[in-house]
């Protein structure tokens, strides 16, 4: 099937310019020299193009003179010839094979021959007939036949030019052939005209200016559009797809999807060919292979094509190059496993901090008990009873550093400050708001402030919960 976007290819012949595949027309001819002069650069157009060439001729212009016109304008034919790409026949080698024309047969060679010539590396085939030969009573089936391709040949990559004889044709038959074919060629005042119908002249403009407009958007497209045949040839790409890959669209049309993907793309796009001729539509990554040998991260959704009966013929993908997603990506979890380790690494050094921590907690605690306590001890005895209350009161601070309570008030230094600790202490030992300020020598209002702050402090304002029990639950 040809795509409608497809990229024109040159006729070869001056008043046609570039034609698509699947043109269809014709050629009014009066003399030998009219079928050389639309013929020979038709054919040598073809030939320079990787085009298959298969001209049938007749007794207007036979084998031998087709070849003898087309050598004079190509000197290179012979080559053209041994490499297989051009097969001159005459016309009961092809129309009339079995002593009679069969137009089922004929059109079933004429998509065969396509078929064979592309598996062969060609891009497609150009071809000419010349049905002068044809008697009188075949020529209802032979319109029927001429018909029949018209409607037919947009689906192949066929390019055909049919030629008539004025000279055997009424006016009927002209009408009817012309009818038959996309356009007719026919010299006028010793010049070649086109010459359409009104109608088609009419339908083929509305189909141009939606190909122009389906052109528009699918060139203007930011991710890029690939189409590719049953064997994963590459038949039209838009400039996004080219700006991706770095290679222009003549180089991409000539090359298969596999020639610039890893290995491992070459899986998933034949396991991705066998769901599409199942009519499933699919997504996924791939990294391709650019014309300047660097890779590209491209994640490609591609959809089915198929014919008027459901077979699968076109496959069709847009291409989002995620090359800078995919990098950046990596960055992300390069960043995260950094982290991780250092948030490992940080964890380890709190700990090691926390013990550290510990053992000089731990050690303070045991030179307090076995250092100063005892010295304490044996002073409390030597001093008078004033003084022996104070360095009771010293004593039993001490023990309370020494001991549970003081390691955990240790803990809420960062909440309390030295002073409401220190009241903490007290209150701990059941003294009152009066027996504290005289320790203190602080005012009785200051003490019930300080016990306020302690409490909003440790979160216990406005709860039903004693101060004494909850700090001698440290």
């Amino acid at each position: 099937m040809v795509e409608i976007s497809a990229p024109k290819r040159e006729s070869g012949i001056s008043i046609l310019g570039d034609v698509p595949w699947g043109t269809h027309f014709c050629q009014f001819y009066q003399t030998k020299q009219d079928l050389i002069d639309i013929l020979v650069p038709y054919f040598k157009a073809g030939l320079k193009n990787n085009e298959f060439c298969m001209w049938v001729t007749s007794e207007s212009l036979t084998v031998e003179e087709a070849k003898s016109s087309l050598k004079k304008a190509v000197q290179n034919l012979d080559d053209y010839i041994a490499e297989g790409q051009l097969e001159i026949l005459d016309y009961s080698q092809w129309y009339t094979k079995s002593g009679k024309f069969e137009s089922d047969y004929v059109l079933r060679s004429w998509a065969k021959k396509e078929e064979q010539v592309l598996k062969m590396g060609f891009d497609g085939l150009r071809v000419t007939g010349n049905i002068s030969l044809l008697g009188k009573g075949d020529w209802e089936n032979f319109a029927d036949y001429e018909a029949r391709v018209d409607n037919t040949i947009g689906k192949y990559r066929i390019k055909a030019v049919c030629s008539y004889s004025l000279d055997k044709c009424s006016e009927s038959e002209i009408i009817e052939v012309a009818d038959n074919h996309q356009f007719a060629l026919i010299k006028k005042e010793d010049k070649w005209i086109v010459l359409e119908s009104s109608e088609r002249k009419r339908l083929a403009e509305a189909l141009q200016k939606s190909e122009e407009l389906y052109r528009t958007m699918v060139e203007a497209l930011q991710e890029g559009l690939i189409i590719v045949d049953t064997h994963e040839n590459i038949s039209y790409v838009n400039p996004a797809a080219c700006l991706i890959l770095g290679y222009n669209q003549k180089e991409l049309v000539k090359m298969n999807l596999c020639g610039f993907i890893t290995p491992e793309g070459r899986r998933k796009v034949l396991q991705g060919t066998s769901k599409r001729r199942k009519g499933i539509s699919e997504q996924y990554e791939l990294q391709m292979k650019c014309k300047d040998g660097s890779f590209r991260d491209i994640l490609v959704s591609v959809s089915p094509l198929t014919d008027e009966k459901g077979n699968y013929v076109r496959g069709v993908g847009l291409m989002m190059d995620i090359t800078s997603r995919k990098q950046v990506e990596l960055q992300l979890k390069d960043q995260s496993r950094v982290l991780l380790h250092k948030n490992i690494a940080l964890k380890e050094i709190l700990g090691q901090i926390a013990e550290d921590k510990s053992d000089i907690i731990s050690n303070i605690s045991n030179r307090l008990k076995k250092l100063v306590l005892p010295k304490l001890g044996r002073l409390k005895h030597k001093v008078n009873d004033m003084h022996q209350k104070s360095i009771g009161l010293i004593e039993k601070n001490i023990r309370n550093i020494a001991g549970s309570f003081g390691l955990k008030i240790n803990d809420l230094t960062a909440v309390l400050s030295p002073r409401e600790i220190e009241v903490c202490d007290l209150i701990r030992d059941n003294l009152s708001n009066k027996t504290i300020n005289q320790e203190l020598d602080i005012s009785v209002k200051t003490v019930e402030t300080i016990r306020k702050t302690i409490r909003r402090k440790l979160k216990l304002r406005n709860k039903q919960v004693n101060l004494r029990s909850y700090l001698k639950s440290l």
